[in-house]
């Protein structure tokens, strides 16, 4: 939402000035991580990103679940900010998986589940 959207509906809005260096450090630190795991990342904004950790899990012989967390528990300890993650067979369904997850919190689909999770989706999000 745009600023002069949110102050007509909200006059008493305050807004707090952005802190960019702080946010410039913590999105570095984010990507680091991201990065001591795979170098398949897409970059969708300082603070959120698609990855494709496939190798690694195959690699760790993890599951998907356990390095979602691996990762969450260290974007927690090096920034101090909780993180979500949606884990999915795609990039559409994980942006889908992730708004379950959040907040701080992950959610894994299985591709049998699809179907149903699409309309489950509607129906919280989107059709309430």
């Amino acid at each position: 939402m745009w600023l002069g959207q949110a102050r007509q509906l909200c006059p008493a809005l305050v807004c707090v000035p952005y802190q960019f260096d702080e946010y410039r450090q913590v999105s570095q630190q984010l990507y680091e991580i991201l990065a001591s795991y795979t170098h398949e990342i897409q970059a969708v904004s300082c603070d959120e990103a698609f990855v494709d950790l496939a190798n690694y899990i195959e690699t760790e012989c993890l599951t998907a679940l356990e390095v979602a967390q691996i990762i969450r528990e260290e974007i927690k300890t090096k920034t101090n900010c909780p993180a979500s993650a949606g884990i999915a067979s795609n990039i559409l369904l994980a942006r889908m998986c992730t708004k379950v997850a959040k907040p701080n919190g992950q959610f894994h689909l299985q591709d049998d589940d699809t179907a149903d999770f699409i309309g489950m989706y509607f129906t919280l999000f989107l059709y309430p």
